[in-house]
């Protein structure tokens, strides 16, 4: 099913659908910036299952300062599935899309 660190809550109840993918996309987000993986606090995947399922997010998280990015990942991580943005959604997300001033400098 997947590395206990990115395994969205219902995978552990196995009633998962895509939603789950959104979720790890939100885990590899955090992994990239903050260069530590996932609950990297817990000692056991006994001890993540508990902090997933109770729907805490991983310590990492909070180590992401700039607003618009932890809010970004939040939502990716966030325990009831139906609160999770689609991967529409996300592409269409002021935090995906860019200006076209910012568009013609990168291709400068």
């Amino acid at each position: 099913l997947g590395t206990p660190e990115f395994m969205a809550p219902e995978l552990y109840e196995e009633h998962y659908d895509c939603k789950v993918d959104i979720y790890a996309f939100g885990m590899c987000m955090i992994e990239m910036i903050t260069q530590s993986r996932p609950y990297k606090e817990c000692m056991s995947p006994a001890q993540i299952y508990k902090k997933v399922t109770a729907g805490l997010p991983p310590m990492a998280l909070s180590r992401i300062q700039d607003p618009e990015v932890h809010d970004f990942i939040a939502k990716c991580l966030h325990a009831d599935k139906t609160q999770r943005p689609t991967a529409r959604e996300l592409l269409e997300s002021d935090f995906i899309q860019t200006t076209d001033d910012e568009k013609s400098q990168d291709s400068v």
